[in-house]
């Protein structure tokens, strides 16, 4: 596992690939946990960034899922069409 870049998060071998495949940077990640929304399930955290959690630098982003159990960042991948309530 890979700390990322002094947040206090560490990246699974998994979500380390699938970022490769998808286009996700490390960066990308460290915006979404500061910023994004989040929802606790069971004992994971998911982390949303949508349309009201970007500017447009970060516009992007809109989309993006993260799944993190504890301090470790287990998957990412981008969604813009989930009908979560994420209120």
């Amino acid at each position: 596992m890979r700390e990322l870049d002094s947040t206090g998060y560490f990246l699974s071998e998994h979500v380390l690939k699938r970022m490769n495949q998808r286009g996700i940077r490390k960066e990308d990640l460290a915006y979404a946990l500061m910023n994004g929304a989040r929802k606790l399930m069971n004992s994971a955290v998911l982390i949303f960034v949508g349309k009201r959690h970007v500017d447009r630098e970060h516009d992007s982003l809109n989309g993006l899922r993260l799944v993190v159990v504890g301090n470790v960042v287990i998957t990412a991948y981008k969604n813009k069409n989930a009908r979560w309530n994420w209120s």
